[in-house]
């Protein structure tokens, strides 16, 4: 289950390797695992690296907040502006039922 696609502006290049400035970034829900795969090529083309955030994870559900409601989805298109928070909620036997409110930032501009 997908629960995040995004591309992301600030990638880090230290050794200075040609390539996009921007990275394509996916937060899955797969197997009790919460992943997030990072792909080598700004089209989303090519084997993703992909890092375990947290296993053992039950109800996993997102949502996006914007002047005060609560969206199941978010459109994603240019003309759109981004949502105010993302919330990540979900249960699992370390933690509990938690909830994680990320604030979005559309940065300068």
């Amino acid at each position: 289950q997908v629960l995040l696609r995004l591309t992301r502006a600030g990638w880090s290049n230290p050794e200075g390797r040609p390539r996009a400035s921007l990275q394509r970034v996916v937060y899955v829900a797969v197997d009790g695992r919460i992943e997030r795969k990072v792909y080598p090529d700004l089209t989303g083309a090519g084997t993703p690296l992909t890092q375990t955030l947290l296993e053992d994870t039950r109800e996993v559900r997102i949502a996006f907040v914007a002047s005060g409601r609560t969206f199941a989805a978010w459109p994603g298109e240019a003309a759109q502006p981004l949502p105010d928070a993302v919330t990540l909620e979900l249960t699992a036997p370390r933690f509990g039922r938690t909830t994680q409110w990320f604030l979005v930032g559309g940065g300068p501009g």
